[in-house]
């Protein structure tokens, strides 16, 4: 339960990005790629999950998408590289599942 999400939460969402601590320049440039050019992935249904340090990087990269600041979930716990996930809300539950991509 994460209930500082509920600042960024949209009912649109579907998908979670996931950037670890130890993200490269190489996974951030695939990541913009994705973003920019995958017509799954919206600003209106996919929100960034990063730690502290890389939120500035984040916005500035992806601008338009929702960026959510959680260094306990980008600390590796859930990917070692970037991760894609399903994402929804249950009874104030937020629910993630990696999703292959």
């Amino acid at each position: 339960m994460f209930p500082e999400l509920d600042s960024i939460w949209k009912p649109t969402y579907q998908y979670a990005v996931i950037i670890p601590s130890d993200t490269t320049m190489n996974m951030y440039y695939q990541l913009i790629q994705l973003l920019n050019k995958n017509e799954s992935y919206t600003k209106n249904n996919t929100f960034i999950i990063c730690q502290e340090v890389d939120k500035e990087s984040m916005e500035e990269a992806v601008p338009g998408y929702s960026v959510f600041v959680s260094d306990f979930i980008a600390d590796n716990r859930y990917c070692q590289e970037t991760c894609f996930y399903m994402v929804w809300k249950e009874d104030k539950k937020y629910l993630l599942t990696k999703k292959e991509i």
